[in-house]
């Protein structure tokens, strides 16, 4: 089979390629040239199964300058996500004094994002625009799609998870500082951590069940709202929105409770007069910012993408599509900036991380990490 069959719309290895007979005439006239042409002839078509599919109904989106400049972002995101959570991960897998319960909700979390880099965002650049850009079309490969989003599913929703772990983990101790240690152990931590991991694979591993992805029109391509099946979809809004609502009250619940109690323990301080309790108030307090400075920042970068996914319109205008895709770059920003966060406001973190980059090992006690946390 020559590459001239696949672009003429073969079917190969289970992806079907629609696109010009030639290539170069497309560059030569113009997308809008092309595509009208294109709709008055006919010319280009195939069977697919017993149904002719016509280039023209997948069309990009966007123009192809678009299309770039995004797919470029996209790419940028992907460097930084990968190389910043693969640091983080090293240097906590490294550091033994740095496997907290609190970091460990923070490694689950760096893990999540790398799923996000590594396959998720590769698969969604592929897709969305490196085959458009190369091909002038989209593609419909059910698998291919299924992929991607279970990809995103393996990303997100344990993101979520380690989010409601970590607000979990700071409502206790706000609320319940004396019981604290005895309740948050990392015996649990272990164990919610498997779970959420376990019942995020199960559940995310149902997009591959019959035709939980199918295109079912001619015009259709991997979009959640064009190929997915509506009941699945459902259900995973209703599992994010739940660890959503978790993560927000909690957060709000802490930031409340400990604005109210300010005053009283900062008199209990004063009056105990213990240097050791003084310490442990201050480093309880930056890990709750640091905690909720995580949340938000996710909150921020996932709910414009949410907002525009909840408005439904007969016809999208061509700036309301790009402004869509800005918001799903913005979505997965928040993987890449994540480490940074980590490195800003946990000085021994920042430290590990900088001796993994300069390939400098030196383990690090208990006894430097609560003096530098």
């Amino acid at each position: 089979m020559s590459i001239n069959d696949v672009f003429c719309g073969t079917q190969f290895e289970g992806v079907t390629f629609f696109a010009k007979n030639n290539i170069q005439h497309l560059n030569m006239v113009g997308e809008d040239t092309f595509w009208s042409s294109m709709e008055q002839n006919n010319s280009l078509s195939k069977m697919r199964g017993n149904e002719t599919w016509n280039a023209h109904l997948l069309k990009p989106e966007l123009p192809r300058h678009q299309m770039i400049v995004h797919m470029s972002i996209e790419i940028l995101l992907i460097l930084l996500t990968c190389c910043g959570n693969i640091v983080v991960l090293i240097s906590i897998w490294l550091r033994r004094s740095l496997q907290t319960v609190n970091n460990m909700f923070l490694a689950s979390l760096s893990l999540a994002d790398l799923i996000m880099g590594t396959f998720a965002s590769p698969l969604s650049v592929y897709i969305l625009y490196m085959v458009p850009i190369v091909y002038g079309s989209h593609i419909q490969d059910k698998w291919l799609c299924t992929c991607r989003y279970f990809a995103i599913c393996m990303s997100v929703a344990p993101s979520l998870f380690s989010l409601s772990g970590i607000a979990i983990d700071r409502y206790i101790a706000v609320v319940y500082p004396i019981k604290y240690r005895e309740t948050v152990t990392r015996t649990w931590a272990v164990i919610y951590l498997i779970f959420s991991w376990i019942y995020c694979t199960i559940g995310s591993a149902m997009l591959f069940y019959k035709n939980m992805i199918s295109f079912d029109d001619p015009g259709d391509f991997c979009r959640t709202r064009m190929v997915m099946h509506p009941d699945f979809s459902i259900i995973v809004k209703a599992h994010l929105g739940v660890l959503f609502l978790i993560c927000s009250i909690s957060h709000i619940t802490i930031a409340f409770i400990a604005y109210k109690r300010k005053n009283a323990v900062a008199t209990e301080l004063n009056v105990t007069n213990s240097d050791i309790m003084v310490q442990t108030y201050k480093r309880q307090k930056r890990i709750t910012r640091t905690m909720t400075l995580i949340c938000g920042v996710f909150v921020l970068c996932w709910l414009p993408w949410v907002i525009m996914s909840l408005i439904s319109l007969d016809d999208y205008p061509m700036w309301w599509k790009s402004l869509f895709y800005f918001t799903v770059e913005l979505s997965f920003a928040g993987s890449a900036v994540n480490p940074w966060i980590y490195a800003y406001r946990h000085r021994t973190l920042r430290k590990a991380m900088l001796n993994v980059l300069k390939c400098k090992y030196k383990r690090l006690t208990a006894s430097e990490v609560i003096a530098s946390s």
